[in-house]
């Protein structure tokens, strides 16, 4: 690490005084601030890897051009990192603002209605929310208050027999099934369940798709079907 410190003390000397707060020496304080804070966080590197430092300095080195390594530094802080509390807002957000809204209009329900909300909670009830892939759905849960001991991922569900997994369904007095996400990208984790899903709308089971953090690809992909 001593080698990165001198590096960019070096990178920041060269520069023009006027540079100001995009120095090096400013870009690399702004990064150890957001690796204290937030970068530490990273579940997959928590066990068996280098701390977030050593495995950025590693990264800029990989460049062989000093002017490279620069600008692979400057990028750092362009990541966009969603930390645990990031995600808690954004799976009360999903909940609130797409599956209610979802259920209002599955269900017609007037919002202004004096009976809406009771309406609501019983159609919340009726609605299976499953994971796609084997993401932890439980925080999901526990924000929202909701509640439903048994809610298989799908992409594993879709390998078991499809009237089996809609039978399921049925046993649990659901009638309706988000499915949550919490990353999709490309779309790839949809185009698994695709068959699944097929047959649980050919079987009356309306399905929605609510993704915690979804890229242009996987927006797209989720339009199209959306529109079929």
């Amino acid at each position: 690490m001593q080698a990165l410190y001198e590096k960019v003390a070096r990178w920041s000397n060269e520069q023009p005084s006027t540079v100001g707060r995009s120095s090096y020496t400013n870009i690399l304080q702004a990064i150890i601030f957001h690796e204290q804070e937030k970068f530490g966080q990273f579940v997959p590197a928590a066990v068996g890897h280098a701390e977030f430092l050593r495995r950025m300095e590693a990264w800029i080195n990989s460049a062989a051009a000093e002017s490279d390594q620069k600008l692979l530094m400057k990028l750092v802080l362009e990541l966009c990192f969603l930390a645990r509390e990031d995600f808690q807002a954004l799976f009360r957000a999903a909940y609130r603002c797409n599956a209610v809204e979802w259920l209002l209009s599955e269900c017609s329900i007037d919002r202004l209605a004096a009976t809406a909300e009771q309406s609501l909670n019983q159609e919340v009830e009726k609605t299976w929310f499953c994971p796609i892939t084997d993401f932890n759905i439980s925080e999901f849960y526990h924000l929202n208050h909701l509640s439903c001991g048994n809610r298989p991922d799908w992409r594993s569900l879709v390998q078991l027999n499809h009237a089996g997994a809609l039978k399921m369904m049925h046993d649990l007095k659901r009638v309706r099934v988000a499915l949550v996400e919490d990353f999709i990208g490309s779309g790839s984790q949809m185009a698994d369940i695709e068959p699944l899903v097929d047959y649980f709308l050919a079987a009356g089971a309306h399905v929605a798709i609510i993704p915690i953090v979804v890229c242009p690809r996987g927006a797209i992909l989720g339009r199209q079907w959306a529109a079929q």
